[in-house]
This record gives C-alpha cells, structure tokens and sequence, in this order.
C-alpha cells in the first residue's frame, strides 16, 4: 500500500512441471544478462543447462497440500459453532493444510484428539523388505522423474473427496482411517507434539496402514503428562488446580532415563582394584581417583535428585519463587546434569566430525540417540544397531576415534563429569556462563545459568543496525523493569542477572529446554498461554496467563505485569460471563453515535 492510500500490484513468477510441482531450483549457470532462456531462481538468474555432463538438467521441486486449500477458514469458523466433541469432528473434514494436534472437549464430559488434515497417500510409493526403494522414501526427496506430484481433490462442499482411491496423484488417506480418539477408556486425550499413533515405536514408517509423516519430538513430554493424567483419573481429583500443576511439572525426563547410567559407572569404577590391566579398567579407576571427592558428592546429589522423580528445579530465591533447602540441592543436581548431557553429546559425535546433527530438525532425533545407545549395552543387546560393536559390547562411537586406545561408555560419562568439575569450579567468562568460581558444590544452582529471555521482536529484526538493536531491547522485558528481588545486595551474584532464573530442562511438561547448539543455557521459547478450562452445563471457568502484557508501552502497568505471573506459574481468571466481566472492570469507554 502507497502513502497516499492506493494499492501497487506485484507480480511473483515462478515455474511448475507439467503435474502442478513448484520447480525450487534447477541446474544451471548463474548469469548477470538475460538471454532467451533466463529464467529467475531463488532470486538468482540462471541459465538451465548440463553442468555435471550426465547429460539431463537437473531440477527441485515439491509439492503441497496448500496448493489445493479451499474451505480450510470456513471449517475452522466452524469451530465456534461446534456444540458438542462430534460436531467439532465434522468441522474438521473441512481441512485441508491444517496440520494441528488437535484436543476438543464440551460440557457433557466427552473429549476428542484428532490431528486430521487432508494428507495424499504414498501407498503407491515401492517397498521391498518391508522399506521404502531408493528414492521413493517420503521423508526425503522423492525421484520426481518416477513419483510425480499430487492433489487433493475436492468435493461440490469444497471437502475432500475419497473417491480417488485408485489415482497414486489424487488419492486422500480416508477421514476414518486418520488417528483419532474418542471419549476413551483412559477418560482423557492429550497431545505434546509427539508420535500421534504410534507409528514409529518400531523404528520403521513403511509398514502401517498410511504413511502419517515423521521427524515427531520425542515422547519425553507426553510420557510425564500421560503418567501424571492416569494418576489424576484413578484419583478422581481433576480440577483447575490439579491441571494448573501438571502444566508446571519440571521434571526432568532426560534426567530420569540417563542418571542411572552415570550412577552405574561410578560404582563399576570403584569396583576396580588396583591390579587391574585392562587399558579400559585402569583408565576408569584413574579418572575416579583424579576426582574422588567430587565424584561422591555428586553421587549424592544424584541419588537424591532421583529420588524426588528429578525436578530441573531452579534454586535461586526470585519474587516469583521462594526456594526450599530441599529444592536448592535438587538444582545443584539439574546444573550437574545438563551440563553433563550436553558434553557427553558432544563428546560422543563431535569427533567423528557429526556437528549437523545439533541444528535444525535433527536435534528432535538426538534427543532419542544417546539413551537408545546406551540402553543397548552389553554381550547381548537389545535391538540391533548399526553403530554395535561386538567386539566392545557397545556403540562404536564412544570411542575417541583422536586418541590411540580405544575408550569405553563408562570412561565417556565419567571423564565427561569430570571436566563438568572443573570447569564449574572456574570464574565465570564474563556472559553470565562459564563457572561459578568456587569449588563448593552446593553453590552451583541451575537458576544461575538457566534463565527464559523476554525480547523484543524488533530486536530479532534488527540484529544487524545496534541502533534499532538498542531501540528493541528497550522493549525487551529484563530485571531492569522486573527486579528479581528487593534490595538486592549488589555482592548478590543475582544482581548481575539481566534474564530470569527459571525451572525446568529439556523435554520438562513446562518447557524449558535451551537450543543444543548454544554455548549456553538461556531460553526463548516455552509455554505461550497457561491455560486450563473447566466446563458444566452452564458456566465455563477458567485461567490463562501469558508470558508479557497486553500494553506496548514500557510506561504502562500492564506491560510486564502478566510476565511476572508466568515465571511463577501463576495465572488470571478467564472473565469469561458477562457477570465477570462486571466484577474485573478497570476502565470502560462508551461510544455513541454522531
């Protein structure tokens, strides 16, 4: 739109195969001049040719459900008229490039989980020995030459149209044949982006009845809220108050399933006596000397923080949280532990040079690896894996493949834990990460280095102009607007926090989890609304919170005042009727007509 109110028309070109795909890229020779077969790439111009000499121009191209969106608003307005879980279904057949998890429930005590969305079938897609060919695996690229593209054909109502069973390019997986779950047995749904049916559970997406897609976050999260909804159901004690709770569980799962592990290793490494000759037993029992103190301190705080189902508790005494002494150990052993599991990561793949699987998509797997592998021990193991090793009863890849002798899992963990010793007991590095600069352990608290950041988004916009960078951060909610705590003392080590310390770590229920990649622990994304809805035959209660205000103006009270409720898991009442509404007024205007 101009400045004085009129409209300028673009025109976007782009180019399709003859089946409808969006071409991406094509082989060719980049150029600054346009001749008679220019063509325009990726913002580049290109002159489509045989680079590599095979003799064929090769090209990218995908396809996609949008391409085919028709009704997609009109069931999702529907929504809203929904009365009842069935209702609600019947909306969604509508939906087409819609891909959500899904959880519906109404006043008469039914519930729903449906992710459906129109999805093509790749049933024609070949399979030999139970997977996919060579280039016909959906979760990669596709031979476009073989395969071609698709779409989702439409009934007269602007639906999905089923009747295409036979046709591999108009086919649509049937609405009843897409997961969904009902009022079941259990007495509830949920969902935490995890696998939606099951389907991966045997390491294998080409043997079910429709391929549903892939690349799901590990099911660390939904475990905990499946493990702690059985637990409300068959207790009858469903309330806001009790699901409020379980939004703000922060235990640990990763620390649930890899601690044992390293518990085990100590106690293997103090089972070797002084006369042992195996390289690998000698190098164990050394490594536990080196660090015997600290080692058996840590076991303790393991033990402990086990115990309790490992809370990733924070520590750190704030105005929205006041720290038990029990909690405060729990943190020393969630500092300990992630900072463990994110070198032992590094330590396990970085030397065979496997750096890309800590960015983008992959980490959803990697987050699976570490625990498979290690569960997969032994002179008899438990599923067969490329990375076995015989020989060493265990993966290839906990060897140090820089070193000349050949390390052990157990060797990995402890010199791993080691080097967390030494390098917490140095001064920090000047960002607020780093060590804690004392050997005293119970000093080092996981809320001190684990902290959520409010920003700006100007600032994400901006992160090459300081100016407007410096503007951003002024929109940014910091302890500068939100101290942490009155009269801080400034030898308080929580005078230098500009972020907040918080609870939680990787894959916790209140999610809280640092990217892999970091060199440290701060965070960005996690819960956007706190919500949690109670429904009867004629009232509807609620609370939400979300983690900022409803006021862009730093001057205003409500800039930052719902901020300071979310990072103590605190919330507001929904006003959701009209007598509410009456009661939480603060201002009113009136309009009238002219």
């Amino acid at each position: 739109r101009k400045s004085d109110g009129s409209y300028q028309e673009t025109t976007f070109e782009y180019y399709t195969t003859f089946d409808g795909r969006r071409l991406l890229n094509i082989e060719g020779a980049e150029t600054s001049q346009v001749g008679p077969s220019t063509i325009t790439m990726d913002g580049l111009l290109v002159n489509p040719a045989d680079t590599n000499g095979d003799g064929l121009i090769h090209g990218l191209s995908f396809d996609w459900t949008a391409f085919d969106i028709a009704s997609t608003l009109d069931a999702v307005a529907g929504f809203s008229e929904a009365r009842t879980v069935d209702e609600f279904r019947e909306q969604t057949r509508g939906l087409v490039a819609y891909a959500q998890n899904i959880l519906v429930a109404d006043k008469y005590g039914d519930v729903l989980f449906t992710p459906y969305n129109a999805m093509p079938c790749r049933d024609h897609l070949p399979i030999e020995d139970g997977r996919w060919v060579t280039d016909a695996d959906p979760q990669y690229l596709l031979d476009g030459t073989l395969y071609g593209g698709f779409e989702i054909p439409l009934n007269a109502q602007g639906m999905p149209d089923e009747t295409f069973k036979s046709d591999p390019q108009r086919c649509v997986i049937p609405f009843d044949e897409m997961p969904q779950a009902r009022s079941p047995a259990s007495g509830f749904v949920m969902s935490a982006n995890h696998d939606i049916a099951g389907v991966s559970f045997d390491n294998n997406l080409a043997n079910d009845l429709h391929y549903l897609g892939g690349f799901w976050y590990p099911a660390f999260r939904a475990h905990t809220i499946d493990t702690h909804l059985k637990d409300i159901v068959s207790a009858q004690s469903a309330n806001l108050d009790t699901m409020a709770e379980l939004q703000g569980n922060h235990d640990s799962t990763m620390g649930q399933l890899l601690t044992p592990y390293i518990l085990a290793a100590l106690e293997r490494a103090k089972l070797v006596t002084e006369d042992a000759t195996d390289p690998q037993e000698v190098s164990l029992r050394e490594t536990y000397l080196n660090a015997t103190q600290h080692f058996n301190e840590a076991q303790t705080y393991f033990e402990e923080w086990l115990a309790a189902d490992a809370p990733a508790s924070s520590g750190v005494d704030t105005f929205y949280q006041q720290v038990t002494a029990e909690e405060r150990r729990h943190s020393v052993a969630t500092t300990l532990f992630n900072v463990w599991y994110r070198r032992m990561l590094e330590r396990t793949f970085n030397d065979e040079r496997l750096e890309w699987l800590w960015t983008g998509v992959d980490t959803r797997r990697l987050g699976r690896v570490l625990p498979r592998m290690l569960a997969n021990r032994g002179a008899e193991p438990t599923e067969q894996r490329a990375d076995y090793v015989v020989e060493r009863g265990e993966s290839i890849f906990f060897d140090d493949i820089q070193t000349e002798q050949t390390e052990s899992s157990d060797e990995l963990i402890l010199t791993t834990l080691a080097s967390v010793f030494t390098d917490l007991s140095q001064r920090q590095d000047g960002t607020g990460q780093g060590g804690f600069g004392t050997d005293d352990m119970s000093t080092w608290l996981w809320g001190m280095r684990h902290q959520v950041l409010f920003r700006s988004l100007l600032g994400s916009v901006a992160e090459d102009n300081p100016i407007v960078g410096l503007i951003g951060l002024s929109f940014s909610i910091t302890t500068d607007n939100l101290p942490l705590i009155e009269d801080t003392d400034n030898d308080d080590p929580r005078a230098e926090l500009i972020n907040f310390p918080r609870n939680g770590d990787y894959y916790a229920v209140d999610s809280a989890g640092a990217p892999l990649d970091a060199n440290h622990f701060f965070y960005s994304y996690g819960p956007v609304m706190r919500m949690v809805f109670h429904l009867t035959e004629d009232r509807v209660t609620g609370r939400n919170i979300i983690p900022g205000g409803q006021a862009a103006n730093t001057e205003d009270p409500h800039f930052a005042d719902q901020a300071a409720l979310w990072l103590g898991n605190q919330t507001l009442p929904v006003r959701y009727h009209i007598d509410e509404l009456l009661q939480g007024i603060e201002s009113s205007e009136r309009y009238l007509p002219r």
